[in-house]
Formats: C-alpha cells, sequence, structure tokens
C-alpha cells in the first residue's frame, strides 16, 4: 500500500528539513536513513548497514578476483614461529 502525505520544507538552525509523520518513520524501522536524488525525486530509503543474505549471491557475483590478486602472502602454513 502507497500512502501519501504533504509536507513542508523546514528551516532548522542553518539547515533545511522535512517533518516526517510518525506513522511513516515507524514504516521505515530506523531513524537513520539514505538521501537520494534520481529524476527529479528525492528518495528517503532506510539505512541498511548490512545487506540481507538474500543480496549476498548478487554482490558476490559481481566482485571480480584478478588474476594478479596473489593472496599466497597471507599464507602463514609455511613460515616458522619461534
Amino acid at each position: 500500500m502507497i500512502k501519501v502525505r504533504q509536507t513542508q520544507i523546514i528551516k532548522i538552525g542553518n539547515s533545511n528539513g522535512i517533518r516526517i509523520p510518525k506513522d511513516f518513520l515507524n514504516a521505515l524501522g530506523t531513524k537513520e536513513v539514505v538521501l537520494e536524488l534520481a529524476d527529479n525525486t528525492l528518495i528517503i530509503k532506510p539505512l541498511t548497514t548490512t545487506p540481507p543474505r538474500s543480496e549476498w549471491g548478487s554482490i558476490l557475483a559481481k566482485m571480480k578476483i584478478e588474476p594478479e590478486d596473489d593472496l599466497n602472502d597471507f599464507d602463514i602454513t609455511h613460515h616458522r614461529w619461534h
């Protein structure tokens, strides 16, 4: 269900802001958000610090290990510790 509310941009100190209705904020589940400006439209999305597991596969698929990324320097099995 899409909810729509009209609001105004207000002065907050040296900045500007908008009042977000409580039910909208509760629906986000957080007060930490990301602002995105796309095609003259302001998008407010909840901040996610870790992508959901359902997205891990697509993220890993985009990762590319170059041949010069030799990770052998992390192999400590050949070192002798005194």
